[in-house]
């Protein structure tokens, strides 16, 4: 076979063609190689299955080996010659047609209406451009009917005070907010993390949000994702890692002379998303096991609950690459951010009183 793979190479890319060994490749740089591809699956079985207590294993993992279809989103292919074996990496974005997810942040709504009016108005207004209500361009309308999902990266709605007592959750608040909601989940799929006001432990990782505090949203079924902080996801090919923004927020409070993109692209040097937790951001007590490293690069790491919009690619000795972004407040800004997976690029709408849509 060996020999056969070499005639072929050589006729298709000329007879001086080298055959280089996986240990000789350099970074940046043409090699032909000849080894074998393989696909390491997560569930495909093993001969050591045979010994495993399927009692012992995780629900999803044991329904999983029983189907038809085996195929992960974590599973990945290798390379393998005479030496070593390497990981291949899939360029991306590995999209052909244009698909997008929309992050919001922050809404943190009020009990008093009038406290809420510029929220609200912002809310509904982004409501009707995702349900299509309001009058679009057509490039506008194919931008809206090919959103795949919307990322609500912490409510944050506000707590009331009473004397003596601890803060407690406005429910008048998240009233609005389940209204809202279920338009939203009308038209798109809606992943809800949980920030530090939100209706779940805030310990971190913090716990999902329960779905029945929306009752509304909650009857549209799997399109209302209620998810924890941080959240991993994968989506058209692309990994996805976030933060309702607590991390970024701790560490601006600890230093100096960085921007939060900075700080979040040092999170990743550092593999810990939340690197001040026990110290000064609360978090559970583990043992054996820190569901806050950062385990592999993802494509997209983002951060709710930001003063402003921003973004920037990285960089890595390895050659990957992460895309970094920082969401907006909705409630001081009235924007949401906009991510094409297809080209990359972000877009940032106004929904203010002020504006009509602005990208």
């Amino acid at each position: 076979m060996t020999q056969r793979i070499i005639r072929s190479a050589k006729s298709i890319l000329g007879p001086n063609i080298k055959i280089s060994q996986l240990a000789d490749v350099t970074m940046n740089g043409e090699f032909f190689v000849i080894g074998v591809i393989l696909k390491k699956m997560k569930y495909r079985r093993s001969v050591l299955y045979g010994f495993t207590d399927e009692e012992t294993m995780d629900f999803d993992f044991r329904e999983k080996l029983r189907s038809d279809c085996l195929v992960s989103d974590e599973d990945s292919l290798e390379l393998e010659d005479y030496q070593q074996i390497i990981k291949l990496v899939i360029p991306w974005p590995l999209l052909e047609k244009d698909s997008y997810v929309l992050f919001i942040s922050g809404i943190s709504l009020s009990g008093r209406m009038e406290q809420n009016e510029a929220v609200l108005f912002g809310l509904e207004k982004l409501s009707k451009w995702i349900c299509g209500e309001t009058v679009l361009s057509e490039r506008e309308l194919d931008v809206v009917s090919n959103i795949s999902r919307v990322i609500v990266a912490a409510i944050e709605d506000q707590r009331l005070d009473f004397l003596g007592t601890e803060q407690e959750l406005d429910k008048n608040a998240v009233c609005q907010f389940d209204a809202v909601l279920s338009k939203f989940v009308n038209n798109v799929s809606v992943d809800v993390m949980p920030g530090l006001n939100d209706p779940t432990s805030m310990l971190v990782p913090q716990q999902p949000i329960p779905r029945a505090v929306f009752p509304q949203a909650r009857r549209f079924g799997k399109l209302l994702n209620t998810v924890t902080n941080p959240y991993k996801f994968s989506l058209g090919g692309m990994h996805f890692l976030g933060t309702a923004g607590q991390n970024i927020q701790d560490l601006l409070r600890l230093t100096t002379g960085l921007s939060a993109l900075d700080l979040m692209e040092k999170c990743l040097e550092r593999g810990h998303t939340f690197p001040t937790v026990p110290d000064s951001v609360d978090g559970f007590p583990l043992q054996n096991r820190d569901p806050l490293v950062v385990d592999d690069l993802p494509h997209v790491l983002f951060a709710g609950n930001q003063a402003s919009l921003a973004f920037k690619m990285v960089k890595f000795p390895d050659g990957k690459k992460t895309l970094l972004l920082t969401i907006p407040t909705f409630r001081s800004s009235q924007c949401a951010a906009l991510l094409n997976l297809r080209t990359l690029k972000l877009r940032q709408y106004d929904f203010s009183q002020s504006n009509d849509l602005l990208s």
